[in-house]
């Protein structure tokens, strides 16, 4: 079963090993999102580069979802809700 949060900022999700499951985008006004693999904010591991996706969006990465090694970084820039779903 996966966990979830919603969010309209850039957060530090999860710290550790984990997997990305999917991205929900509630609403949108030109906002970014990238994903990345690290435990304190760091930008170098990159999982997802940048999208610009529309409100009603909807990614799912499968029952695995996507591998993380060191935690899971979301960096939203413009305006975006949205709930990330995460093991």
């Amino acid at each position: 079963m996966a966990n979830y949060k919603v969010l309209t900022a850039t957060n530090q999700v999860k710290v550790g090993i984990g997997r990305l499951c999917s991205i929900t985008v509630s609403s949108t006004s030109s906002g970014t999102i990238t994903i990345y693999d690290e435990a304190q904010g760091g930008t170098t591991a990159v999982v997802l580069a940048t999208l610009t996706p529309a409100a009603g969006s909807h990614l799912y990465f499968g029952e695995d979802g996507l591998s993380l090694n060191k935690g899971l970084y979301v960096v939203i820039a413009n305006t975006m809700s949205v709930t990330i779903g995460y093991k």
